[in-house]
């Protein structure tokens, strides 16, 4: 799985917050049935509320999660979390089409 970062709205993004994106997003790795997928991360920061965007490239599909929270981990959790809700959606439709023959 390949990660990408991107920081908007001049949030400076430490070392700590990195890689604690990295775990969460590496979590969902366990997805990767033989699909090698892009993950796009995208943080941002308006006054208080912070963002961070989740955009999963996989074939034919672009899966997208939104997290608005009051620091930056909690966003990452709530977004990370919402994505893995539409993979595991994604990936169960996709072997029940196998099983039935389409």
């Amino acid at each position: 799985m390949n990660l990408k970062i991107v920081a908007r709205n001049h949030v400076n993004l430490s070392p700590v917050i990195e890689n604690y994106l990295r775990e969460k997003v590496a979590r969902l790795e366990h997805f990767n049935n033989q699909e090698v997928f892009d993950v796009e991360a995208i943080l941002s920061e308006e006054g208080h509320q912070k963002t961070c965007e989740l955009l999963t490239h996989l074939k034919g599909k672009e899966l997208f999660a939104r997290a608005n929270a009051t620091e930056f981990p909690a966003a990452i959790d709530e977004a990370q979390q919402r994505l893995k809700v539409q993979l595991e959606k994604y990936f169960k439709k996709k072997i029940d089409l196998k099983r039935r023959g389409l």
